[in-house]
Parts: structure tokens; C-alpha cells; sequence
């Protein structure tokens, strides 16, 4: 299922090249991925692949659009027009396990946009998989102006939008999921380093730099230490407190023993 998501995100994708910034457009499939994954994986079966098809049908056109792609827009502050101007009038997208396709409208034939094994996602990863991906890079739509001069080689760029998988918890959601390994989409940024939420948690204030792994050890050291010496009262509390003085990283350790003192003082007089 990740795999179909992603190739179809990236079909989309290749629209919006040189129209909208390149962040913009990365958040905005992150976003519609995301969708997409809800919405599909109760009725995914690779065992019976067209099963619920109707149900991983996406339409979008001025007169009628999907919700997985309105709501993707409207999450990431892009105008809906502005993402519509980019795209032909219908697309008719259709995602089973294995194949991805698109139609013009309601009776055009259907055009495989990628085709492969149904488990395709056992060997998943955000770069292209190569020979399955049918469709080449859309032409540049003309009702929108360019972002970057017409005269370019657009054959050098790259059209795809990495799409990594994380736990739900990295973007912030408390969503429990009874299918074990579930992971969500997060758009990687070319060159930038891939910083979660728990890499974030071992840093010096959120700095870039890790905390040493024996700095790390003394601080959840400490502070079990201040739990016990807290309810022996202000005495164990200044006896700590002396104690740090001679440790390294007082100037931080002390802080937190000075605030210790004064929830004593506060709650017990």
C-alpha cells in the first residue's frame, strides 16, 4: 500500500514542478499521502486486490474534488485553484494493490501509472523503483507561468518527491492502529538532516548537537537522586546541592536542585 500511495502522490507531484515551490509542493503530499493511507487501509487486501477498488477511486476537477486532496490543500495553506490550474481538467485515479492507474474522464481507458508485486512494500524506500514506473513527466501546463526560465533543461531534475516512512508519533499523532508496523509518510527534504521528535528529545535544548552519551547517564542519575532526597526534606536537598558542586555541568544541575527547594518550601512550609 505504500508503495501505490507513493507512486501516485508522485504522479500528482510531477504537475506541480517549476509552478510551486518545491517545500510547498513536499507538504503538500506528505499531507494527501497521508489521506490516502487512512482511507485505504481498511479496505486493503493484497490477497483479493480489486476488493473495495471503489473505495480507492480519487477524482479531481473544478466541478468536483476528492477529499484527500482538498484537505491536503487547505492543511499545507495552498489555494485550491492554485493547485487545479496545474493539473488537466479530470483525472480519475485508481490505486489496488500492485497497480496504480488514471483516466481522463469516466470512459477513457484506464493508463497504468506504475505496476508491480502486491508486496512491493517489503522492500519499500522513498527513491523511485526502477522499471515499474510507466508514465514520464507531464507536460509543463500553460496556465501558469513558470518559476524558473523556459529555456532550462528540465530533463535534469528530479520530478520525485521522497517520501520516507515514520512511526504516527514523529508527526504528532497519539493514533493507535491494531495492524502492527504501521507507519505514516514524512517528506524528506533533499539534504537536510532527517530530525524526529526523538532525536530532538537527546539534544542540548534542541541544538543540533547530541548530548554525550555519559552526560545523558549523569542527568537521569540526578534526577532519580533528587526524587529520593526530596522526601527527606530541604536538608537532603542542600546536601545535594553540595554535592553537584564538585560534578560537572553544575551550572545546569543546580538549577534544578534550586527548584526542588522551593517546591519544598511551598508545599511543606
Amino acid at each position: 500500500m505504500y508503495t501505490e500511495i507513493r507512486e501516485l502522490i508522485n504522479f500528482l507531484a510531477r504537475y506541480f514542478h517549476l509552478r510551486i515551490p518545491r517545500l510547498r509542493i513536499g507538504m503538500f503530499c506528505e499531507h494527501m499521502a497521508n489521506n490516502c493511507l487512512f482511507r485505504f487501509q481498511p479496505y486493503w487486501n493484497i490477497n483479493i486486490p480489486k476488493q473495495h477498488e471503489e473505495q480507492r477511486i480519487i477524482r479531481i476537477s473544478r466541478t468536483f474534488c476528492d477529499e484527500t486532496f482538498t484537505s491536503a490543500a487547505n492543511s499545507v495553506g495552498l489555494m485550491l485553484e492554485e493547485l487545479l490550474n496545474c493539473l488537466p481538467e479530470h483525472i480519475i485515479l485508481y490505486v489496488n494493490p500492485g497497480e496504480v492507474f488514471y483516466c481522463s474522464c469516466d470512459y477513457s481507458p484506464p493508463i497504468p501509472i506504475w505496476l508491480g508485486s502486491v508486496n512491493e512494500d517489503l522492500s519499500y524506500n522513498e527513491q523511485k523503483v526502477d522499471g515499474h514506473s510507466l508514465i514520464p513527466p507531464p507536460p509543463l501546463p500553460t496556465r501558469v507561468p513558470p518559476l524558473l526560465p523556459t529555456g532550462m533543461d528540465f530533463t535534469a531534475l528530479d520530478w520525485r518527491v521522497n517520501l520516507s516512512l515514520v512511526s504516527p508519533r514523529e508527526l504528532g499523532y497519539e493514533y493507535t492502529n491494531p495492524f502492527t508496523g504501521f507507519r505514516m509518510f514524512r517528506y524528506v527534504l533533499p539534504g537536510a538532516p532527517n530530525f524526529t521528535v526523538e532525536t530532538f528529545a537527546i539534544t542540548r535544548f534542541g541544538s543540533f548537537r547530541k548530548r554525550p552519551e555519559h552526560e545523558k547517564k549523569f542527568v537521569d542519575a540526578i534526577k532519580i537522586l533528587l526524587i529520593l532526597e526530596m522526601l527527606r526534606g530541604e536538608e537532603g536537598l542542600q546536601q545535594l546541592k553540595v554535592i553537584l558542586q564538585l560534578q560537572q555541568h553544575q551550572h545546569l544541575l543546580l538549577k534544578i536542585v534550586e527548584f526542588g527547594v522551593l517546591v519544598m518550601k511551598v508545599f511543606f512550609g
